[in-house]
């Protein structure tokens, strides 16, 4: 395979930096320019964060910006945005970088790892993608749009929408994580400029953790504390503090918010079944890392996303439900049943391996970009 020069702009719960890695394994030179993911201080060799807060650390950004614009962020054969906002300035400021990146480099690309404004539009619309979304369960607002109702306007805030809108138009391509960003790519652009890779996790550099016998069962709930209704962990904690009440010597509960990523890497440890999230149909990046050590973890489990990735056998997820009964349920009945945690954990674990090990996500990725580059 040729080797490519590659530049990753932009980081989401480590995303970008796990494919960095697995595409500099397989020999490309791998460029990784990112804030670190936020409060979860991901690696990045080239740093993106506002070095003050306000006005002031986003004009000196903006100057760091243009002085890389002339250096280490031009002359690459690849370049992937993570999403739109994938560095934190204004709309404004953010288009003449992006047109920076086409003007100085070979083809642009898009990762799609979260909501955007034009996602944001689809989601509200009256035929969204999916039923189930970030602002909309069947028809109805959602836990997120209720708790936010600020969220409408501001993601489709003309100024975003229009920035969004160039960068779609603009990019040779779009690169999907999650089932439901795919299907949603799918209405702006044609199939052959999107490709689904997946979430990347370096499964090389993780042991299946095997519980301790007779431990307690521990559920345990890792988030961003300003995400709990988009996520439905509000409802998650609820339900593990029940089904904790109930069992107190069987079954404890941890709930952790708000960690950097080496940290939290740690104390999943401690995890035996992982709480991810209610409003998917997929598993995301928190399921994906338990998985990969063979923890149990409860999130989106659809069939259509077991047919989307061609996956007629494992299933390892245990499925959310939208019923909070039913969750309650499902809850007890998977932490009083630890004799089932370490055959669900295999299955787990290969399943990443399948699906998901960052040296799979990279070698789609490079078949994409390079299909592309051939339609260019």
């Amino acid at each position: 395979m040729e080797r490519l020069k590659i530049l990753l702009m932009g980081d989401a719960s480590n995303c970008h930096a796990a494919l960095a890695g697995a595409l500099a394994r397989q020999g490309h030179e791998v460029t990784l320019a990112s804030a670190g993911s936020g409060f979860m201080k991901t690696s990045s060799p080239v740093s993106l964060r506002r070095p003050l807060p306000g006005k002031a650390g986003g004009l000196l950004l903006w100057l760091r910006l243009r002085r890389l614009l002339r250096s280490d962020l031009r002359g690459h054969d690849i370049v992937s945005i993570c999403g739109p906002g994938f560095v934190d300035l204004r709309p404004a400021r953010i288009r003449p970088v992006f047109d920076a990146l086409r003007r100085d480099n070979g083809a642009v690309f898009m990762t799609h790892l979260g909501l955007d404004a034009l996602y944001a539009a689809d989601c509200l619309s009256a035929d969204p993608p999916l039923p189930v979304n970030d602002f909309r369960i069947n028809g109805r607002p959602s836990p997120y749009a209720l708790a936010h109702p600020e969220a409408e306007r501001l993601w489709t805030a003309p100024e975003l929408t229009s920035l969004t809108e160039h960068i779609y138009n603009k990019v040779s391509g779009v690169t999907t994580v999650l089932y439901e960003y795919h299907v949603a790519a799918l209405r702006r652009l044609s199939a052959a400029k999107v490709g689904y890779i997946g979430i990347p996790v370096d499964t090389e550099a993780v042991e299946p953790e095997p519980r301790r016998p007779g431990a307690p069962v521990n559920l345990f709930l890792g988030r961003h504390s300003r995400r709990k209704a988009e996520k439905g962990t509000d409802l998650l904690e609820r339900a593990a503090r029940i089904v904790a009440g109930r069992h107190p010597r069987e079954v404890s509960f941890t709930l952790v918010e708000d960690r950097p990523y080496a940290e939290y890497i740690g104390l999943l440890r401690q995890a035996d079944i992982v709480l991810d999230q209610l409003y998917s149909y997929t598993p995301a990046t928190n399921a994906l890392l338990a998985m990969a050590r063979a923890k149990s973890v409860v999130s989106g489990a659809a069939e259509e996303y077991y047919r989307f990735i061609g996956e007629d056998r494992l299933r390892p997820i245990i499925p959310s439900s939208l019923d909070f009964d039913e969750l309650v349920a499902t809850l007890d009945e998977a932490a009083t049943r630890p004799d089932l945690l370490d055959a669900r954990g295999r299955q787990g674990r290969a399943f990443v391996e399948k699906h998901n090990g960052s040296d799979v996500v990279g070698r789609r990725a490079v078949e994409f970009w390079t299909k592309c580059l051939g339609r260019c």
